[in-house]
């Protein structure tokens, strides 16, 4: 009994035992694509658990295009309170830290930029409904942000007076320049020289002064879980809006050819997935009504007499609806690229147009199966036909009736058909 009493509580011991490591653990990140509210549970989530783990400090690789001014300020709040140090990491050559990135770069306790990458552009960008059209509310904006820089700038001694003008003006500036102007503390060409340089770097956090140790190290790198990676990829403001020209296309061909089911199908996911992601990015409800109302043009014109007219102001109205939808195409990273934009309207209105076309001959080519398809068709008279006659179409004896007299042996031209207790086809002669 005494044994499997000592059992239990030596498994009861290793149940509670965290994982020690041989050397010093570093929690890495990457912050890459657009900052949005899936970037912030990404980080807050690696934080507690570099926190848990008695990381050293968090090492986070930067390279993003901005995102949004909400997600960045949470970002940044977790940043200016963390428990352990953290560093920030503008890597590789090529990479940028531009709009939302600089206040989180700028942020951090260290702040490094690998050579020929690029730190600003923050100036804040309108999106949704009343985009550019508030000048007042834009400079309140840009005023609350530049005060919030600065508060940045100085709790990290950085240039404040430059920080605040990559706001205001959007200035942008390369590596070397940043660490010419104080904005960054150091210029490291990988990974491991940026390391070398942090052993023995002293930092101040929470009020202390803290020794880092980057010798034997081990870094552990943490990557976005399954959920996080999804929410992420439809994130990417491309993403979302073609996944809703993926749904207005399958919508609209279900409802031009109901019963295919699979375009049905396939919209209606497309469609809930956009949804999903409108909670993630700012969308233009202008823009959704704009690419609607196209796709409402190019159905009317297929079942309209308007022979394509109305698809030229429903692709008007799908690019400009399109430019609109998320953000703007100049809004680095929160925008869709005009390129695409462009071929993809060009696209979808060659495919109604040629639909239309493909329309217009089935509406007007003779029917060729049944008594429509002798309508037309051209035969001869058996007998002499007023009321009552028979006529040779096709081979074919038919009973057959005429408006005006036709004589025996004249060629007539069908022009109609009778169904009533017997079939009679109405005849006229052939002139």
């Amino acid at each position: 009994m005494k044994r499997a009493i000592l059992i239990l509580i030596f498994l009861s011991a290793l149940i509670n035992v965290k994982p020690v490591y041989a050397s010093k653990i570093v929690y890495k990140i990457d912050l890459t694509g657009p900052i949005t509210p899936v970037s912030v549970e990404y980080i807050a989530g690696s934080m507690r658990k570099a926190q848990d783990a008695d990381s050293e400090f968090m090492l986070i690789r930067v390279d993003t295009p901005g995102g949004l001014v909400s997600s960045m300020e949470k970002i940044v709040k977790l940043l200016l309170n963390s428990k352990i140090p953290t560093v920030c990491y503008v890597s590789p050559s090529g990479a940028k830290a531009a709009s939302a990135g600089t206040f989180i770069v700028a942020s951090c306790n260290i702040a490094a930029m690998a050579p020929a990458t690029s730190i600003g552009a923050a100036h804040p960008v309108s999106l949704g409904l009343f985009s550019g059209k508030n000048k007042v509310m834009k400079e309140k904006i840009t005023n609350y942000l530049s005060a919030f820089m600065r508060g940045i700038a100085e709790k990290r001694k950085r240039n404040a007076d430059f920080l605040v003008m990559a706001v205001q003006k959007s200035e942008a500036i390369t590596a070397k320049e940043a660490l010419a102007k104080n904005v960054i503390d150091v210029v490291a060409e990988n990974q491991q020289q940026l390391l070398s340089w942090l052993n023995n770097r002293k930092i101040s956090l929470n009020g202390k002064t803290i020794l880092l140790n980057t010798k034997n190290i081990t870094i552990v790198t943490k990557n976005m879980n399954t959920k996080e990676q999804f929410l992420h990829f439809i994130s990417y403001p491309t993403v979302s809006y073609l996944l809703f020209l993926a749904a207005a296309v399958g919508l609209f061909t279900e409802l031009v050819h109901p019963g295919i089911i699979l375009p049905g199908v396939a919209g209606v996911i497309s469609l809930l997935l956009f949804l999903f992601s409108t909670s993630i990015l700012p969308i233009n409800t202008s823009g959704i009504a704009l690419i609607l109302f196209a796709f409402a043009l190019f159905a009317i014109d297929l079942f309209s007499n308007f022979h394509g007219v109305l698809s030229i102001g429903a692709a008007v109205s799908l690019f400009i609806g399109s430019t609109m939808i998320i953000g703007s195409p100049k809004a680095p990273g929160l925008g869709v690229p005009l390129g695409l934009i462009l071929g993809i309207t060009i696209g979808i209105s060659i495919f109604i147009v040629f639909a239309v076309s493909k329309m217009i001959a089935i509406y007007r080519k003779r029917p060729t199966t049944g008594l429509e398809g002798l309508i037309g068709l051209s035969g001869t008279a058996l007998t002499d036909i007023s009321t009552d006659g028979v006529v040779k179409v096709h081979g074919e004896r038919w009973n057959a009736v005429a408006k005006n007299k036709v004589k025996a042996g004249k060629h007539i031209v069908v022009i109609d058909t009778i169904r009533k207790e017997t079939t009679r086809l109405v005849v006229k002669e052939e002139k």
